[in-house]
C-alpha cells in the first residue's frame, strides 16, 4: 500500500504543475493584411504580444485604417515593402496612429507613409500617457492640426529614427513635432518644410528634454523652438528656414548644442532670449540672413 502511495504523490504533483501553469505559446504570430485580416486595426485587434502584424503594399483608407490603437500591445505593425509602396491616407478625418496605452519600445512601428491626417493633435500620430513606442521609417506628410500637424507628443518619450516629417501645417507651434513634457529620441530624421499659422514649424519643445542626433531641418518657420526645456541637439543641419535654426525665445530653457551647422537661415543660427543658458560647442554658424552676420542673438 506504501509503495502505490508513493508512485501515485509525483503523478498528482506533476498533473498539478500543468494545470495551474500552462505552457507559453511557443513561437510568435505574423498576421497579414489585407489577406488574412482585411484592415490594419483588425490585425492588430487579432495580435498578442510578439506578433508582427504585416501589411502588403497599397493605399489604406476608411474605417479600420486610420485612428490606428496599439491597445498596449508590444507588437510590431510594418509594411511588408517600406513607406514608399505602404500608404495611410487619414483623408482629412482622424489621424494615423493613436498610442495612449503605456507602450513601450518593444510597440513597433515601420516603414509607412502617413498623409492628409487632421485632428486637433498630431495630425499623424498621437503618443501621450506615458506611452514610448519605436517608430522608424516613417513619412508623415500633409497632415493638419492645431498642435502638431506631424507627431504629438504629451508624457511620453518615443523613440523615432530614420523618418520624414514634411509639409505639414498646424495653427500654433511644431507643425512638425510637439513634445510637451516628454523626452524623446529622435535620430536620422528629416524635419522640412512644416509651417504653422500662428506660429513656428519644425520642433516646439514645452518641459521636455529630447535627444536629437544627426536630424536635419530645412525650409520650416523655424528649426526648433524651445520653452523651459533642455534639449540635447547634436550632430543637427539647421538650413533654409525662414526664422531662425534654434529659437529659445521663451522661457528658461538649457540646450546642449554640439557639432551642428547652421546656414542661410532667414532668421539668426542660434536665438537666446528670456534667461536661455544654452551650451554651444563645435558649431558652424555663417550665412543666415538676419542680425550681424546672422549669427547668435543673446539677451
Amino acid at each position: 500500500m506504501s509503495a502505490r502511495l508513493n508512485l501515485y504523490m509525483p503523478l498528482v504533483a506533476v498533473a498539478c504543475f500543468f494545470v495551474f501553469f500552462p505552457a507559453s505559446r511557443a513561437d510568435a504570430a505574423t498576421i497579414r493584411v489585407p489577406s488574412e485580416q482585411p484592415t490594419i486595426q483588425a490585425g492588430i485587434d487579432a495580435s498578442v504580444n510578439g506578433d508582427t502584424v504585416l501589411v502588403a503594399d497599397g493605399t489604406y483608407t476608411g474605417s479600420g485604417n486610420k485612428n490606428l490603437d496599439y491597445e498596449g500591445k508590444a507588437i510590431v505593425v510594418m509594411s511588408e515593402n517600406l513607406a514608399d509602396v505602404t500608404v495611410i491616407d487619414c483623408e482629412d478625418s482622424g489621424r494615423g496612429f493613436y498610442f495612449h496605452s503605456g507602450e513601450s519600445s518593444d510597440s513597433k512601428l515601420e516603414g509607412f507613409t502617413i498623409i492628409n491626417g487632421d485632428s486637433g493633435y498630431g495630425g499623424g500620430i498621437y503618443c501621450c500617457d506615458s506611452s514610448s513606442p519605436t517608430i522608424s521609417h516613417c513619412m508623415v506628410s500633409h497632415c493638419t492640426a492645431d498642435y502638431a500637424g506631424g507627431i504629438y507628443m504629451h508624457d511620453s518619450s518615443p523613440t523615432i529614427t530614420n523618418c520624414t516629417i514634411s509639409w505639414n501645417e498646424c495653427y500654433w507651434y511644431g507643425c512638425g513635432i510637439w513634445c510637451d513634457d516628454s523626452s524623446p529620441t529622435i535620430t536620422n530624421c528629416t524635419i522640412s518644410n512644416n509651417t504653422a499659422i500662428s506660429g513656428r514649424g519644425g520642433i516646439w519643445c514645452t518641459g521636455s528634454s529630447p535627444i536629437i542626433t544627426n536630424c536635419t531641418f530645412t525650409r520650416n518657420d523655424s528649426g526648433i523652438l524651445c520653452n523651459i526645456s533642455s534639449p540635447t541637439i547634436t550632430n543637427c543641419t539647421f538650413t533654409e528656414n525662414t526664422g531662425s535654426g534654434i529659437s529659445l525665445d521663451h522661457s528658461s530653457s538649457s540646450p546642449t548644442i554640439t557639432n551642428c551647422t547652421f546656414t542661410e537661415n532667414a532668421g539668426v543660427g542660434i536665438s537666446c532670449l528670456y534667461d536661455s543658458s544654452p551650451t554651444i560647442t563645435n558649431c558652424t554658424i555663417t550665412g543666415n540672413t538676419a542680425g550681424s552676420g546672422g549669427g547668435v542673438i543673446m539677451g
